[in-house]
């Protein structure tokens, strides 16, 4: 990976730009029910082995692995559960909760097509802090706003994004946002709805480290 300059680094032609613990990457060539789900689902909430996060968005119980895509599982039976599949991927297996003796979670099966089971710990009965309760969001949305203006090739649409930025930053879209897998998803969709491009995108720092040792990976595969 190339420096340019503090936080902005370029590779295999993408670029990325650090910005309070985020990067923006893009490529340089360019009521009462609501709380009866939430409580039917917390107990599967949690940090689960291999960086998986169970979490309830929207009245609905989702998967997520770091730099992964959000899966929304939908309950078929009690303890058992079907990953929705994104568009363009392979059809993915269910899961299924694992109790201990005691009934509590100790972690869940991957059941395949093919009737094996992959056996994922629960690490933690909830989700990490995140470090976005500690920062200013005015600050992140004032310095992503600052980024796009200098960085993206449109200068007018750079524009745009900044003014939405700000409009939803005045409406308090961002302030009921404590985690930050949600925070740079929201603010990748909100950027795709101003202007669309699907080479633009908010992740986490976490999420753009892993995302590095998967193409490691790979590309080791292909060497090998």
């Amino acid at each position: 990976m190339k420096t340019i300059q503090n936080n902005i680094f370029t590779r295999k032609n993408r670029l990325y730009i650090l910005v309070l613990g985020f990067f923006l990457v893009c490529w340089s060539t360019s009521d009462v029910l609501s709380q009866e789900l939430n409580n039917k689902f917390e107990e599967y909430c949690g940090q689960y082995q291999g960086g998986r996060t169970f979490s309830i968005q929207n009245d609905q119980l989702v998967l997520q692995r770091a730099g992964g895509p959000e899966i929304i599982l939908e309950q078929f039976a009690k303890d058992k559960f079907q990953m929705s599949t994104p568009s363009g991927m392979m059809a993915l297996p269910n899961v299924e909760i694992v109790r201990d003796e005691n009934g509590n979670i100790s972690g869940l099966h991957f059941v395949h097509v093919d009737g094996r089971k992959d056996f994922i710990a629960k690490e933690s009965e909830s989700i990490e802090e995140d470090p976005l309760a500690e920062l200013e969001k005015s600050e992140l949305l004032s310095k992503l706003s600052e980024v796009l203006k200098k960085m993206y090739v449109f200068p007018e649409v750079a524009e745009k994004y900044a003014a939405m930025l700000k409009e939803n930053e005045n409406s308090g879209k961002y302030s009921s946002i404590k985690d930050k897998n949600e925070m740079a998803s929201t603010l990748t969709k909100d950027l795709n709805n101003v202007h669309k491009d699907g080479h633009l995108r908010i992740v986490t720092k976490e999420a753009y480290e892993y995302m590095m040792s998967a193409d490691k990976g790979i590309r080791k595969k292909l060497i090998d």
